[in-house]
């Protein structure tokens, strides 16, 4: 298996880039538009907003979409836990909720552990290197938005339609560039942390054979082969040309170099 570096962070990065562009313009927008509200908040209103939203929403299932660069980030600006938020206002009324948020911060205490009780209870979590302005767009017809990461006290409430469905076109680009939470935390952990799965997958990644990657490794060719299959069975493939793919989707290789240093992750 010749591993391939991150081919999708470059892409990634350039529609990161297009969608601060894209809510730059939707804002200014939403401004020319003449029956538009956009309404100046406190990040601590949020929680009041998005239960109001949740119950008076006329459509049986309301999609809500978050970007983020950390849960943490979102509590300290709320004042609240958005677990509980999300969970009690959101999933538990049996709406749709995707987050997308920044990768590192998501395989690191406390947000490792509360991104995996929204998955427990049906949210779609997807990772991106690199964050954004906490949004939240809600429905088809409003959004939440904090807008400046240097003024914690300084949000939006947007009920323009030219501007939500924006941010919706923004917010289902990035997914598909996005990778499952569920992947990359059950795979770095094991992969990617000083041993001889870390050791393996590298030699795979250069496409070195099983006989010279054994002999740099002391090991037996059976040995490494055992720890080929185990790699297989963490990344959920069946073969090595999967593999490959797989480790490229996740970005495995990216996250590796910039995780630093490597004993912040879990356990």
């Amino acid at each position: 298996m010749r591993g391939p570096e991150y081919s999708g962070t470059s892409e990634i990065e350039s529609a990161i880039e297009g969608a601060r562009l894209l809510l730059l313009n939707a804002l200014i927008t939403s401004r020319r538009e003449r029956f538009t509200s956009a309404t100046s908040v406190e990040p601590s209103q949020f929680p009041m907003l998005l239960s109001r939203l949740m119950r008076s929403g006329s459509e049986r299932s309301l999609p809500v979409q978050v970007i983020c660069g950390s849960l943490d980030d979102i509590a300290h600006q709320m004042g609240a836990d958005p677990v509980d938020l999300l969970c009690r206002e959101v999933l538990a009324r049996g709406h749709q909720l995707t987050i997308l948020h920044h990768d590192l911060a998501a395989l690191r205490s406390p947000d490792l552990q509360r991104l995996a009780v929204l998955v427990g209870a049906g949210a779609d979590v997807r990772l991106l290197p690199r964050s954004l302005p906490t949004i939240a767009v809600v429905g088809t017809d409003s959004a939440l938005l904090h807008t400046s990461p240097t003024c914690p006290k300084q949000g939006l409430v947007v009920r323009s339609p030219e501007t939500v469905r924006a941010l919706h076109r923004m917010h289902d680009g990035l997914r598909d560039l996005a990778v499952d939470f569920r992947l990359v935390s059950r795979a770095v952990p094991v992969l990617l942390r000083p041993s001889p799965l870390a050791e393996v997958l590298e030699k795979l990644c250069t496409g070195m054979k099983d006989e010279c990657a054994a002999r740099q490794m002391r090991v037996s060719v059976r040995t490494y082969r055992r720890y080929v299959a185990n790699i297989l069975k963490t990344l959920d493939v069946t073969s090595r040309f999967e593999a490959g793919m797989r480790v490229s989707q996740l970005g495995l290789t990216d996250i590796g170099r910039r995780l630093s240093p490597m004993s912040e992750l879990i356990q």
